[in-house]
């Protein structure tokens, strides 16, 4: 374990808060456009099997982007508050 990740340990319950305040939101953003997403899938797979799987693909794409975006984020906040380690910014 590295000694960053060591402190974060320490710490993890804090530290999942504040995780849990970022990713809740994003996920709930993710459910509520749901059926909308695959109500127009069924749709354009009905016109063509293709369409609704780039579709598909595209949804899934912008969806990790911001996953990823945002874990980047919180990785250098999570490592700025809890080790009060600059390095990574």
């Amino acid at each position: 374990m590295t000694r960053r990740g060591g402190l974060l340990y320490l710490r993890f319950q804090d530290a999942m808060e504040d995780v849990r305040a970022e990713r809740d939101p994003l996920e709930a953003s993710f459910f509520s456009t749901q059926e909308e997403v695959e109500k127009k899938a069924l749709e354009l797979y009905q016109k063509s099997p293709e369409e609704a799987e780039a579709f598909l693909t595209e949804q899934a794409r912008i969806r990790m982007e911001k996953v990823v975006e945002l874990y980047r984020k919180l990785r250098n906040q999570l490592i700025t508050k809890y080790t009060n380690n600059h390095e990574w910014l």
